[in-house]
């Protein structure tokens, strides 16, 4: 049996000084993830991930993790004043997650890459 775990991630920008209501959940995010489960219909809560900003050599760095809350998602990831306009990428540990739910994972981790994202 397959399991699919559908992501819809929510990559935003906000220009300085425009204020945001994200329902408590922070005020200032250049990067907002959110993950629902497709098999169940809920959201992917406890699910870790990483995320990944290119450089200008094209490597990769690791800037944070995160896990997702019992609603699906994570915030401040980053502040507004620490992000830089350009590629991201996030790995997700679909694995672990699934095999805390007491399923057989059907692939170790989802990559979501790259985004650019701009302000």
């Amino acid at each position: 049996m397959r399991f699919i775990l559908s992501l819809i991630i929510c990559l935003t920008a906000f220009y300085k000084g425009e204020s945001v209501d994200h329902s408590g959940s922070d005020t200032n995010c250049p990067i907002n993830i959110k993950v629902l489960n497709a098999v169940n219909g809920t959201p992917a809560a406890n699910l870790h991930m990483q995320i990944y900003r290119r450089n200008a050599d094209l490597s990769w760095h690791q800037f944070n993790t995160g896990v997702t809350g019992i609603n699906g998602e994570v915030h401040n990831l980053i502040t507004e004043a620490d992000f830089i306009p350009g590629m991201y990428k996030i790995h997700f540990n679909t694995a672990d997650y699934w095999r805390n739910l007491g399923y057989t994972p059907f692939h170790e981790c989802v990559n979501v890459s790259p985004t650019y994202i701009d302000c």
